[in-house]
């Protein structure tokens, strides 16, 4: 599917970027051409921004205030010591809780650590995150070494020389094997308190995201995970407050409003991406939700 590049997504995140913020570059002065790794700062209220799809990773470090960010098919309520990385090909969207948030980022192309250290364990740790992208929650000890080797990167890179990026490196594969551990630690905790509807809500939620281009079907769903539609339907209820199609169609609407927005795809080829039989079917099914055709919200009607 089609992804932003790190050049691409920077231009469209540049409002939500201060011109005055004391860490990180500035995006409204900054060239934004040939990047493998930019530290920044975002500290403006942003809402309803359309999900985005990028093709590089994204460390997130709360600093200050809350707010609910969504990846792909899961809500993460993120709060002041929250500490996340977002793999390539995942959607991300955010919704502002609190008036002010502050959060420290670092993206950077998986390229870029590719020729620092052994190559088996730089595809390792990526491989460990691209499946488990829940945030967790720093103690203060550990969130305090953490701002440093942001501050540490951000420093490194000022200094613009090829000693500079080596240290660079070497700090961002500390901050993955760092978050490894820690993320590994608190999901054990996290699995022996969630009940098994809540284990079986995420397990379909993770099929969803796999399946959902060819997969449309509650039953199909169902199927895989050795229960009823009923059944499964019911578990999402109680634990999500929606019916299991409820989540099918979200994960949908999500690529199609990326597609519409991001890509030169026409409505045709999308609907064929998708995999609708027809781009009628795909109109309705994107009409039903938003009250428009697909044509409607990219002209911006």
């Amino acid at each position: 599917m089609f992804t932003l590049s790190l050049e691409k997504a920077l231009q469209v995140y540049r409002s939500s970027f201060s011109d005055h913020s004391k860490f990180g570059v500035n995006l409204q002065k900054s060239g934004l051409d040939e990047i493998d790794i930019v530290v920044l700062e975002k500290d403006i209220s942003v809402q309803n921004v359309t999900p985005l799809k990028f093709d590089f990773y994204v460390f997130l470090l709360s600093i200050e205030g809350d707010l609910l960010r969504h990846i792909d098919q899961f809500d993460y309520k993120i709060s002041k010591y929250s500490f996340q990385l977002l793999p390539p090909n995942t959607f991300y969207s955010f919704e502002n809780i609190s008036p002010i948030t502050k959060t420290y980022i670092i993206a950077f192309k998986a390229s870029y650590l590719q020729d620092c250290c052994n190559t088996k364990i730089v595809h390792s740790l990526f491989d460990f995150h691209n499946t488990n992208m829940s945030p967790i929650t720093l103690s203060m000890s550990l969130y305090h070494r953490v701002i440093n080797m942001f501050e540490d990167i951000y420093q490194a890179l000022k200094e613009g020389e090829e000693e500079s990026h080596f240290l660079v490196k070497l700090i961002l594969m500390r901050l993955l094997l760092l978050l490894k551990n820690d993320k590994i630690n608190q999901n054990k905790l996290h699995l022996t308190q969630k009940s098994r509807a809540w284990q079986l809500t995420y397990r379909y939620l993770d099929l969803i995201e796999m399946h959902f281009l060819e997969d449309k079907k509650v039953s199909d769903y169902a199927k895989k995970l050795g229960i009823t539609s009923k059944h499964l339907s019911e578990t999402t209820k109680t634990t999500l407050g929606n019916h299991a199609l409820f989540y099918i169609h979200q994960r949908l609407l999500k690529e199609s409003l990326y597609l519409l927005k991001y890509s030169d795809l026409s409505i045709v080829q999308i609907a064929s991406k998708l995999s609708f039989q027809t781009p009628s079917e795909f109109s309705r099914f994107f009409k039903t939700y938003y009250k428009m055709t697909p044509k409607a919200f990219r002209l911006g009607i």
